[in-house]
């Protein structure tokens, strides 16, 4: 697809708040689900502790670990298919921000598990990434990933565009410059594609 022809474009957004935002407003699931397994995997391993390695329980109950983890991972796997087919279908051009998951998934983020952290949202962010990509070449859409830096603290509002130095932990991004209000998660989205955007000449630059 040439340059010019290019109409339909998203920025994505993956993060542990929400797992996928897009610029457009729509979310892809929150870390309830992530936390159920999270829980589900602690009782299990605490059960682990309880017993005899190598004994029969302890065989159960690792079986019963290693089912969970297969079925989370066929789960997320359909999941990331599905929702990366739509992305694409639905966009020309898609821009993704080039992740720092060792810093995404410190042990400093207390939103999230240290299982979930170091297993399940690696890949989901590494999965839905791999599928984008792969979709978008065989579809002759375009995809670009650009610097992560300041896409959360950037106000997206097109008439501003101003650094919130003073950003907080917060839900909700609001610019003390202009006071545009957004998701800050999509908030982030819309500053990946204005990325892209810039990058590719498809904006003024300023």
């Amino acid at each position: 697809m040439p340059l010019s022809e290019i109409k339909k474009m998203l920025g994505i957004d993956r993060g542990v708040r929400k797992i996928l935002a897009i610029s457009e407003g729509w979310k892809l699931f929150n870390p309830e689900y992530w936390n159920k397994i999270e829980k589900k995997y602690i009782e299990f391993q605490r059960s682990l502790d309880r017993k005899v390695k190598g004994s029969s329980n302890w065989k159960k109950v690792k079986s019963k670990m290693s089912s969970m983890g297969k079925k989370t991972s066929n789960r997320m796997k359909d999941l990331c298919h599905k929702t990366s087919r739509e992305l694409v279908d639905k966009s020309d051009l898609l821009a993704l921000e080039k992740l720092e998951t060792s810093k995404m998934v410190s042990k400093e983020n207390k939103k999230v598990g240290k299982w979930t952290r170091d297993g399940m949202l690696k890949a989901c962010w590494g999965k839905l990434a791999f599928f984008i990509v792969y979709k978008a070449k065989g579809a002759g859409k375009w995809y670009m990933f650009v610097s992560p830096s300041n896409t959360s603290k950037r106000c997206s509002n097109a008439n501003c565009g101003k650094i919130n130095k003073e950003l907080k932990d917060e839900e909700t991004f609001l610019c003390p410059s202009c006071g545009y209000k957004e998701d800050r998660d999509v908030n982030a989205a819309k500053n990946i594609l204005w990325k892209a955007q810039k990058k590719l000449g498809l904006i003024k630059t300023g």
